[in-house]
């Protein structure tokens, strides 16, 4: 009886959950937040600033060197699912990144923000030193073109088909 209820008790003991940030469930979306600032080769800026309730601010050349947006839209259950996954797959809340001097005008640089519940990161990355930066930075700029270009330029066509031809 008493090796039964010392197993029994070791049982009970490896399934009580750990006392650390609660787990996702696959699919789940954690809250989260971040800025993203991008100093690309040549000069060329961007900002983003994701907010916990999924909208996108987007801001370009002087906006992006003063850290400022507009809004730019609301990201999806399946965007905001996307960025987390990239967050993830790179553990981007832990990562770490360069210097804050670090890289040259040839050089692309990158400064991120992250929060999501309890863990924050901040981090320098310059081009692909910091695996996932670049690939998030990506997705925000695609997300935001689309939403703002996606549906074409008004009085331009948007597909081929609809060009005159002599």
């Amino acid at each position: 009886m008493m090796c039964s209820l010392s197993t029994l008790l070791l049982l009970s003991l490896m399934t009580l959950p750990a006392c650390s940030t609660p787990a996702i469930a696959p699919g789940d979306v954690p809250e989260f937040s971040l800025t993203l600032r991008c100093t690309a080769k040549g000069g060329r800026l961007t900002y983003f600033e994701l907010k916990p309730d999924g909208s996108l601010g987007y801001g370009g050349g002087r906006l992006a060197l003063h850290r400022t947006t507009e809004p730019a839209l609301t990201l999806t259950a399946e965007q905001r699912r996307a960025v987390w996954n990239i967050i993830q797959e790179h553990d981007l809340l832990s990562a770490k990144g360069e210097g804050l001097f670090a890289g040259g005008v040839s050089d692309t640089i990158y400064e991120l923000n992250l929060r999501s519940g309890n863990q924050s990161n901040s981090l320098h990355a310059v081009n692909e030193s910091v695996p996932g930066v670049k690939a998030l930075h990506e997705a925000l700029f695609k997300m935001q073109a689309d939403e703002r270009y996606g549906k074409g330029i008004p009085g331009l066509p948007t597909t081929r088909s609809q060009t005159t031809q002599p």
